[in-house]
């Protein structure tokens, strides 16, 4: 039996279920069967807090080690006396997290499920779901309200047109959504075999102003070598929303279905949940991609450049100053040694 993928399906199971009297525990209503995963709808009673339980049949279960704990979501193992090969991992939203975002999560661990069921056994595909949990969490505990900021939305146009080329550029598309380490809290936004690249992405018309978050950040003695792309954008009634960029960044990486799984880790970790996608209707066009390399001469703060007893500082660099020199993405993976 299919899952429809219309979000209203665990909402309106919630709402059949809520106010029941009960024992402490779940009360639950089954809802399909995806591959080999039981889904069914809950509320955790007392307190009557939706929840979703997810049953794998024969799986050895993750040790409490490997359970997260999330801010804004409660989960655990569950056991059923009367399924005894089936284990259960149940999630409930905590007193206070809003219900969308609960909703979200549960809809993109059904699609996580979706995805890896047709290639993966059920212990592979259960610990991709602890994975996605994981993930979540860490999405939780910024503290966000599940739509990215007006210059992260920009941020994330960017560097999803530096890895689209970028998969592109190596036919690895693996390699390419391995590189993106931005989401994943790197320094740099990509770092390749050798060295790294940092995006930077601009709307304004005239000007390139960049913001440098630390002295780390275009320090070579970091990391070498290192190049700086500056992507420039602009408003466009025929440009792509950020949910279509990420749909065309998708198309490119569809070769792989290890990328494609990757590459969704990456915009949770970054911020951008498939559930709030109406909430983006910016279009922006791509003017151009410029690289340069960060040496002798580029403009940069490192902490040797700075007086002594400064030991951290943000600054703002101008990327259309005069005598800056462009390269290619040939050179630079030339210069990384890659492919």
């Amino acid at each position: 039996m299919a899952l429809p993928s219309d979000p209203l399906r665990l909402a309106e199971a919630w709402r059949a279920l809520a106010g029941l009297d009960g024992e402490a525990g779940w009360r639950s209503t089954y809802l399909a069967t995806i591959g080999s995963c039981r889904i069914m709808a809950a509320r955790h009673m007392p307190d009557d807090r939706e929840g979703l339980l997810l049953g794998f049949q024969d799986v050895r279960p993750p040790s409490p080690s490997e359970m997260p704990a999330g801010r804004g979501f409660h989960v655990e193992i569950v056991r059923e006396p009367a399924l005894p090969r089936l284990i259960l991992i149940a999630l409930a939203r905590q007193p206070g997290a809003p219900l969308d975002l609960f909703g979200a999560m549960a809809q993109d661990l059904l699609s996580v499920i979706r995805s890896e069921e047709g290639t993966r056994g059920a212990q592979v595909v259960m610990a991709c779901v602890v994975a996605r949990i994981r993930a979540w969490q860490d999405f939780m505990l910024k503290d966000r309200s599940g739509v990215l900021s007006k210059e992260d939305e920009i941020g994330l146009h960017g560097e999803l047109h530096v890895l689209t080329k970028l998969a592109v550029d190596l036919q690895d598309p693996m390699a390419a959504v391995t590189a993106w380490e931005g989401p994943m809290r790197g320094l740099h936004d990509f770092v390749l075999k050798i060295g790294a690249i940092e995006v930077k992405s601009s709307v304004a018309v005239t000007g390139f102003r960049a913001t440098i978050s630390s002295l780390d950040q275009l320090d070579q003695a970091v990391r070498s070598p290192l190049h700086l792309a500056a992507v420039r954008l602009r408003d466009d009634p025929v440009g792509l929303s950020l949910p279509e960029q990420v749909a065309a960044t998708r198309a490119v990486l569809s070769g792989s279905l290890e990328a494609l799984s990757a590459f969704s880790h990456r915009l949770l970790h970054y911020g951008f949940i498939e559930a709030m996608a109406s909430h983006y209707t910016r279009r922006l066009k791509l003017d151009d991609v410029r690289l340069f390399k960060v040496a002798d001469g580029f403009p940069a703060l490192t902490v040797r450049a700075v007086p002594r007893g400064v030991i951290s500082a943000s600054y703002v660099i101008d990327l259309d100053v005069s005598g800056l020199t462009a390269v290619t993405l040939s050179d630079v993976l030339q210069d990384a040694s890659w492919p």
